[in-house]
């Protein structure tokens, strides 16, 4: 037995897997060769792709780890399941990235991590970070999961700090699919040991979504007992209800919150629970089959002719909108966007609520709208001292116009219509 963060990795045909053969080393390959990193590890979601990273910082209970408080959940509740303390940190509104004087403030000595979110696209200038976080002997995960294709200085965005994450359905139609790259080849050598003990094979996570098992020769016994005692116990925090999704949040229930959440013992064990019970249980923590991998690998290679519909759109957006009626937000000269969305902010949040009630009526989808993660019930106890003025206009200010590469002309003009008449 192999010990790696505290954990143990087991060893023989459960732990490797698929995921040792020729296919998923040569799409390893070719995403670091197109991040500009020496290593690429692939995941089967992005929030795998994150908890693996500060695992393999050794991130341990109690540790700090600073996140966008403008942001998706599943970070916190990633830094949750390690049993460390998500600090939020509030945001520039000029460039969507993280407040740099708030930011200072909140690294202290049992910092481990920064995560810089690239929202929508957008590339955020890493380097005052950057240069923050090495001064301090703090990690840097730059998380382009809605920024894959977006470049800053000449490079990849994912390729700034000591981990970087992609997520691929968020470009390319497929469902599972992220990786982390990294230089680093020591801190590669231990995702790669994570991912193959987290990650189960399909018919594991099969059988967690209720789902009649394929026929799986040489199964080990005591392994597969193993993996349904488990289904068995999560299932029982399930049908008490302790957890829910309450108003776009994930909830817990106040006993189980009031009774665990200051133990760094099970801090973990709820993270994982409250992932299980709340998002995607049969993608979330399973291996992906060769097939999956092949199939990721030649929809890969329709990255660029994607990214060039997206910027098509994107630069519409920006010859037609009014800049009176939705302020737009600058790049550097050096940076090239994603354009996973494209967002914009109003000065008025009546108006912008009826642009977004007027777009749905049109049949347009507007997602990817955070609420400030310190307002969430589950680190309420964590960031009461903080200031979030912000994040808290972004909440209610920014609308992220949708882009899509099947989206016709008639389509973003008609958009680009209804939000200049608001």
């Amino acid at each position: 037995m192999q010990k790696l963060c505290g954990l143990k990795l087991l060893e023989g045909t459960f732990g490797q897997s698929a995921f040792r053969d020729s296919a998923l080393k040569c799409f390893e390959k070719r995403v670091a060769a197109y991040a500009g990193t020496r290593n690429a590890i692939l995941c089967s979601s992005g929030r795998t792709a994150i908890l693996f990273s500060l695992l393999a910082l050794d991130t341990k209970p109690g540790n700090r780890v600073i996140i966008p408080d403008y942001s998706c959940q599943i970070l916190p509740i990633a830094v949750f399941c390690t049993g460390g303390i998500a600090n939020f940190c509030d945001m520039d509104k000029k460039t969507l990235g993280l407040s740099y004087g708030h930011l200072e403030k909140l690294i202290q000595s049992d910092t481990k991590a920064v995560i810089l979110v690239h929202p929508y696209g957008i590339p955020v200038d890493p380097s005052p970070v950057l240069e923050l976080t090495q001064d301090n002997d703090v990690f840097l995960i730059s998380d382009a999961a809605q920024a894959i294709t977006a470049r800053i200085h000449g490079k990849n965005v994912a390729s700034f700090g000591d981990v970087g994450i992609f997520s691929f359905n968020k470009f390319l139609n497929v469902n599972l699919g992220a990786v982390v790259v990294t230089n680093n080849d020591e801190i590669a050598e231990k995702i790669e040991l994570i991912r193959n003990q987290f990650e189960v094979n399909s018919y594991a996570a099969l059988i967690g979504n209720k789902c009649p098992a394929p026929k799986v020769k040489k199964i080990k016994m005591k392994m597969f007992s193993s993996i349904n005692y488990l289904h068995r116990f999560l299932l029982s925090f399930s049908e008490r209800k302790h957890f829910s999704v309450v108003n776009g949040w994930v909830n817990i229930d106040e006993y189980l919150w009031n009774k665990y959440q200051n133990n760094t013992l099970t801090r973990p064990l709820i993270g994982h629970l409250m992932a299980y019970n709340t998002l995607d249980k049969y993608s979330a923590m399973r291996k992906m089959e060769e097939s999956e991998v092949l199939d990721l690998d030649l929809k890969f290679s329709d990255i660029q002719k994607l990214h060039e519909k997206r910027t098509m759109i994107g630069k519409r957006y920006e010859q037609f909108l009014k800049e009176d009626v939705a302020s737009k937000f600058s790049l550097s000269t050096d940076a090239t966007p994603s354009f996973f969305r494209y967002p914009v902010l109003f000065s008025d949040e009546n108006i912008r609520n009826s642009c977004i009630d007027n777009l749905s009526k049109a049949g347009y989808l507007v997602n990817y709208l955070y609420k400030p993660l310190h307002k969430s019930p589950l680190f309420r106890y964590e960031n009461v001292d903080a200031t979030f003025g912000n994040s808290v206009c972004l909440s209610k200010h920014l609308l992220p116009l949708p882009i899509n590469p099947h989206l016709s002309l008639d389509d973003v003009d008609n958009i680009i219509e209804i939000v200049n008449l608001a």
